[in-house]
């Protein structure tokens, strides 16, 4: 597997993102890391102008050759020309690959078709290439597809939460050529991470830790593991992976370099119907 399927996510940089809640990086370890990505040929990196400073810290760095996808949430009396123009200030730059609503609800409400009308004018513009949206829920994405002809779409899949690798959906994204990017592949550190003991899991923690014993019966990786389950689904084009620091990043790297084993993962850790273990947004905070 190629570098270029990787696109660094960033929420990691500036806040206390995830499960581990690891400290703020620095400016250097952030150089490091972007260098690092741009050596190796990454796709390019996802941030917000949510993640705290991200987008202010990225702006002071050499983006030069790094693909930005860059996710928003318009406020109410908020001007979408105005929510474009703030990232492109932040980051220091006068185009990016894909600006993406990040909420599958916004452009859903009564706003949507405006700002997403307003949006296919700075792509004409060239100043977006690609309208995006980040999604949750299945039957939402699929009514976004069938409403607005969106380029890219961010969909959360992982070996516990397989509720998008349904034939229904991956029909009509062929059917619509549309970009697929998968995200919590690592469901924010729970399935590479034994020693997470989180309240949020209570009930969940005989499943988690079946997970955790059979990688380690079966001698495996999991960050590999998670890795080639999602791969080996050919309409998702790239993965979203976040880390904490370069040291997971080379990790990641040595692993997608190498060819991997055959897949075989049981289906008895297809937790679809499991809510409050495979959406973070049900997590407590």
């Amino acid at each position: 597997m190629h570098p270029n399927k990787i696109i660094l996510g960033t929420a990691q940089f500036r806040m206390k993102y995830g499960l581990k809640k690891n400290r703020p990086k620095t400016n250097s370890e952030i150089e490091e890391i972007l260098k690092y990505i741009k050596q190796n040929r990454f796709f390019g990196i996802d941030t917000s102008q949510t993640y705290a400073d991200t987008e202010k810290i990225l702006g002071k760095k050499d983006l030069k050759n790094i693909k930005i996808i860059s996710k928003f949430i318009i406020k109410e009396n908020q001007i979408t020309q105005n929510t474009v123009n703030k990232t492109l200030k932040n980051l220091k730059v006068n185009s990016i690959y894909a600006f993406m609503f990040h909420d599958e609800n916004q452009i859903l409400s009564n706003k949507g078709s405006f700002i997403f009308d307003e949006l296919k004018v700075f792509k004409k513009k060239r100043i977006i290439n690609k309208i995006g949206v980040s999604v949750y829920n299945p039957e939402k994405a699929i009514e976004i597809i069938n409403k607005f002809d969106i380029d890219i779409i961010q969909i959360p899949v992982s070996i516990f939460d397989r509720r998008f690798l349904n034939q229904r959906f991956i029909n009509l994204i062929n059917k619509k050529n549309i970009i697929v990017h998968g995200r919590s592949i690592f469901l924010q550190g729970l399935l590479i991470n034994d020693k997470i003991k989180n309240p949020n899991f209570k009930d969940y923690y005989k499943k988690i830790n079946d997970w955790h014993n059979w990688i380690l019966d079966n001698s495996l990786n999991p960050i590999s593991e998670c890795i080639k389950f999602i791969h080996g689904y050919n309409f998702i084009k790239k993965l979203i992976i976040g880390v904490d620091n370069i040291n997971d990043l080379i990790s990641i790297t040595d692993i997608i370099k190498k060819p991997f084993s055959e897949i075989n993962i049981p289906q008895k850790f297809n937790y679809n119907k499991m809510p409050k273990l495979i959406n973070p947004t049900f997590w407590k905070k």
